[in-house]
């Protein structure tokens, strides 16, 4: 024991700190440096080694003839973990999901998203940065030893050897069916952690870029939908997509907060268990309002767009959503072929615009008489963090379980409002009209935070959403109490207007109290099992001062 510790006091400090920083690293990455999945013991070990041969190496990089290399290194790690790290903590490592949303997310809601964090967030942030600030005021250039470089060079080798040996061995077996499944093996079996970040980064850009690419060709291509017969019921049909919105916060659904007066009075059909695609935006609307096959893959010419232009349906597209200016959403993809359409902000808005604000344009759209049938989509910010925002008038807002929630319970009423105010309209001008509400995903308390919530994909509220249909004709309220997909809502969308399309109406009727098999969701990285998922209870609506 003597001989150990006398050994540990000769280890350098400097030695000491590169080791805590490169463990820290892995968090900042996305990471978990403490894990259940394996036991504790395991992924410790395998963590602390990893840590410490990067620190051996960056260590024998710091002598004058290699602190160039030293220094352009370790900043660069440093940058990616530490712009990477608020993710890592509220969302875990690199996925689909966070690219889209990287990628689609203009510079308002980029704002509003880095106001969204707690403030513990930030406090690791500054922490991490400090902590790398001070690891390199404090580094001491020593003497170059000829030594020193047989070490390092032994060091780089056995850092690659550890990155690439599994992938390697693979690629020689050419075991490999094709790219995505290559990236899919090399993010599995890569264990060292910054080669596994690299490795799963570019695979998710290169998976999305080529998805986008896909689907802006698709509107250039014919879609594959083959109308049997069209016999709409309706003049109007409106389809509100909201936004955040879980649905056990809903009084409709039984949450003992009154903040859903509307709908709970409306007669029409309440789906019970309607399930979304996935558990954020643009991963989740792309597979809601695109079709998708058996595999969960997505078909980019059939959609919500060329189904009713195929009926000769006139489409106009409402969203207080915005555009971005490089990339277009998932929503407002499809709205650049619609008929007309209408952004409160146009491209890279500045300003913070109301849901209500749609409704002079939908006004507008009504005032004129159509002979054919048409489709209105009115998209909504709804309950989008930060949920304060989402509210003009915050006079009246009961004070429950934290501002935060109180804002978050005030929108979902803000949004039964603006259906109401919608059905007003549509009663005004004496026409057939029916309509549909639903949310894109829901939400889910922090493990560490319970003043807000965020998206997640681990638990079964993140999915769980409202579905409402009502029409200018229900005389009464069916409850729809089979679990229902998302990834099915393209057959309801037909049915719903009054078409029979050759594929979809082999499925079930979506608006009948029947099970359509096993619920499935995308969690990011795959499909899974939405039974599997853990539950997030909502919290009691209890006053705070």
């Amino acid at each position: 024991m003597k001989k150990i510790i006398d050994y540990l006091r000769k280890i350098p400090l400097y030695w000491c700190l590169l080791w805590l920083f490169f463990y820290c690293s892995f968090g900042a990455l996305g990471f978990p440096i403490l894990t259940q999945t394996f036991g504790i013991f395991r992924p410790v070990v395998i963590l602390t080694v990893q840590a410490a041969l990067l620190a051996t190496t960056f260590y024998l990089l710091r002598p004058n003839r290699f602190n160039k290399w030293f220094l352009s290194l370790i900043i660069l790690y440093f940058l990616i973990s530490w712009i990477y790290l608020p993710q890592a903590i509220m969302y875990g490592p690199m996925s689909m999901g966070i690219i889209a949303s990287l990628f689609e997310t203009n510079s308002t809601e980029t704002l509003e998203y880095l106001q969204s964090f707690p403030w513990y967030v930030y406090l690791i942030w500054l922490s991490y940065l400090f902590f790398f600030i001070f690891l390199l005021k404090i580094n001491n250039k020593k003497p170059y030893h000829r030594k020193n470089l047989a070490w390092l060079f032994f060091c780089i080798a056995l850092t690659f050897t550890w990155a690439i040996k599994n992938p390697l061995s693979f690629w020689v077996k050419k075991e490999y069916r094709n790219e995505t499944y290559l990236y899919t093996y090399l993010i599995s079996t890569t264990s060292f952690r910054p080669f596994q970040f690299i490795i799963s980064t570019v695979y998710h850009i290169q998976l999305y870029l080529e998805e986008k690419r896909i689907m802006d060709l698709a509107f250039n291509h014919p879609p594959s939908w083959q109308i049997l017969s069209y016999r709409p019921k309706y003049q109007n049909y409106i389809l509100i997509i909201g936004e955040s919105m879980r649905k056990d916060y809903m009084s409709l659904y039984g949450y003992p907060f009154n903040n859903t007066t509307f709908l709970e009075k409306t007669n029409g059909i309440i789906f019970q268990n309607y399930v979304a695609a996935a558990p954020n935006t643009q991963v989740s609307l792309s597979r809601t309002l695109y079709r998708t096959n058996k595999k969960g893959d997505i078909i980019y010419t059939d959609n919500i767009i060329s189904l009713a232009k195929q009926a000769k349906i006139k489409i106009y597209w409402l969203s207080n959503q915005g555009r971005t200016s490089k990339h277009d959403t998932a929503a407002s993809r499809l709205a650049k072929h619609a008929d007309e359409m209408f952004f409160t902000q146009k491209m890279d808005f500045k300003e913070k615009t109301f849901d209500i604000a749609l409704l002079p344009e939908l006004e507008k759209i009504l005032s004129v008489t159509e002979k054919q049938p048409r489709l209105i989509v009115l998209h909504l910010m709804g309950s989008h963090n930060l949920f304060c925002d989402r509210l003009p008038d915050k006079s009246n807002m009961p004070k429950l379980i934290n501002e935060n929630m109180s804002c978050y319970l005030q929108s979902i009423n803000q949004t039964d409002k603006l259906i109401s105010d919608v059905n007003d309209m549509l009663r005004q001008v004496n026409q057939s009209y029916t309509v549909i509400y639903f949310s894109d995903h829901g939400l889910s308390k922090h493990e560490k935070f319970t003043d807000g919530m965020w998206a997640n994909n681990k638990y079964k509220q993140n999915y769980q959403i409202p579905f409402i249909r009502f029409d200018s004709d229900s005389t009464n309220r069916t409850i729809i109490h089979s679990p229902k997909s998302a990834f099915d809502f393209i057959n309801g969308f037909a049915e719903w207007l009054g078409i029979e399309e050759k594929t979809l109406s082999q499925q079930p009727s979506f608006f009948e109290d029947k099970p359509n098999g096993k619920i499935r969701v995308f969690n990011w990285h795959e499909m899974v099992d939405f039974d599997s998922l853990e539950d997030d209870p909502p919290l009691p609506p209890t006053p705070y001062k």
